[in-house]
């Protein structure tokens, strides 16, 4: 399997979401979407192809839930993590 590459963006965008999930909503939410973004990365892992590339951009993307998306690309030896989008935010924010 590839190697994983987060970026520091990517890093501080999980962040970001989990702890609006734990303020706003409760610490189960947030448990329940890093299980939802774990699996999403296994799936990635597995097979990067698996997701289209972006309209908007060179990226593969992957829906984790319908207010998160995965923006990422790969080479032969690893997979990295450009972005863990909130939808949520201006659009013109991902460029």
């Amino acid at each position: 399997m590839k190697e994983l590459v987060f970026s520091s963006r990517s890093k501080t965008e999980i962040k970001a979401i989990v702890d609006y999930l734990i303020e706003e909503w409760s610490v189960g939410i947030s448990e329940n979407f890093l299980n939802k973004l774990r699996a999403n990365l296994d799936l990635i892992q597995k097979s990067p192809e698996l997701f289209p590339k972006s309209r908007s951009s060179n990226y593969h993307k992957s829906v984790v839930v319908k207010q998160v998306t995965i923006f990422y690309r790969f080479d032969h030896k690893k997979i990295y993590i450009v972005s863990v989008f909130d939808t949520r935010q201006n659009p013109k924010k991902i460029k």
